[in-house]
């Protein structure tokens, strides 16, 4: 098993729509199916990802649980820039 994770940048929310169903209705369980869409965000988890990491290298504990949490972050460039957004 493996995984695969895609990041869509969505410029126009109306075009994206269409999509949006699409991607919803491929979600299902995996069991017994040779592949299928098994979770999904409406935020960037790589970003988050990112984001957390850094706040635990600065020993920033109470800066990465709120990253947990979260909206948005992917507009999120580095850890400041989410600190000084979220005082």
């Amino acid at each position: 098993m493996r995984h695969l994770t895609v990041v869509y940048t969505i410029n126009d929310e109306k075009a994206f729509e269409e999509e949006q169903q699409r991607i919803s209705n491929l979600c299902s369980p995996s069991q017994g199916k040779p592949f299928a869409i098994t979770a999904w965000s409406l935020d960037h988890e790589i970003n988050r990802t990112m984001l957390i990491q850094e706040a635990l290298e600065n020993h920033d504990w109470e800066t990465a649980e709120q990253l947990i949490s979260a909206d948005g972050v992917g507009k999120y460039g580095n850890v400041e820039e989410f600190i000084s957004a979220n005082p």
